[in-house]
């Protein structure tokens, strides 16, 4: 099984000649097929050089059918292979996941370049516990496009600006929640293009910005003590040693307490009360 293969490059793949049940099977021919991840089809072809009795069907898949849109970050892929036998076709299955050769993409999944957030990273202290540690390009970079998606389900409203000012870059201004400014004029990130994120005030872009990368510290494993009040522990043991937490409610929210501090003064909080 291929997990991820990089967008706009051919690849190879070896499918074993199994059935259902991972039982080996006699094959005198195969071929392939390549679906997206609707189920619609994308390519197929013979397997040209598979020979009767071979544990495997290896083929290639050119470039031309592994190439992502330039605003999709990756996509999930499944290929199937028909074995031609005896007893009739039986089908083998593998699923990968094709990602963009830069799969952060702004504004689409995350406020921010993997480059800026480097430079954005440079703006803290000495050390970021989990983001330092974690020296995979893939797992920043997921943590940052995982960052960007909670930071989205939040409302805000920047207080000292007048939305109405900005309406002529909204046609649709006003019209209800799927726009970037809804009736009550509080702002909804995932609705705005790249340009109408640049148009908002750079003290707001720096806080979101800053906010995603405390958020993907904390996803790498920034936040130990965080993690466990979160969920619910008072106290820990370890050998002859003993820690307490608070143990006051902790507030649950889209993001940990860290990425809240940097954008507390523009987040809209809203609250039920239920009668008991």
């Amino acid at each position: 099984m291929q997990s991820s293969c990089t967008s706009g490059r051919a690849a190879t793949f070896a499918i074993p000649a199994l059935d259902d049940a991972g039982q080996a099977i006699a094959a005198t021919a195969a071929e392939w097929a390549l679906y997206d991840d609707r189920g619609l089809p994308i390519a197929a072809g013979p397997v040209s050089s598979f020979v009767a009795g071979a544990d495997a069907a290896a083929f290639r898949i050119e470039a031309e059918h592994l190439t992502l849109a330039a605003d999709i970050p990756s996509a999930g892929r499944e290929i199937v292979v028909s074995f031609k036998t005896a007893d009739g076709p039986v089908e083998a299955r593998d699923f990968f996941v094709l990602v963009a050769s830069r799969p952060l993409v702004v504004m689409v999944n995350s406020f921010m370049s993997y480059a800026e957030a480097l430079s954005v990273r440079s703006s803290f202290g000495p050390t970021l516990d989990g983001w330092d540690v974690t020296s995979s390009l893939t797992m920043r970079q997921g943590a940052l496009a995982e960052a960007f998606e909670r930071i989205a389900r939040m409302i805000f409203k920047i207080s000292h600006i007048d939305p109405m000012t900005h309406a002529s870059s909204y046609a649709a201004y006003g019209t209800g929640a799927d726009e970037p400014f809804d009736t009550t004029r509080r702002l909804r990130l995932r609705s705005l293009t790249v340009e109408q994120f640049d148009a908002l005030p750079d003290q707001f872009r720096r806080a979101v910005k800053r906010a995603q990368l405390m958020e993907a510290n904390v996803l790498l494993g920034g936040d130990a003590v965080g993690k466990k009040r979160q969920d619910g522990v008072i106290s820990e043991t370890i050998g002859e040693s003993s820690i307490f937490f608070s143990s006051k409610p902790y507030l649950n929210l889209p993001v940990s307490r860290q990425a809240f501090e940097e954008l507390k003064r523009y987040v809209v909080l809203q609250f039920g009360v239920l009668r008991a």
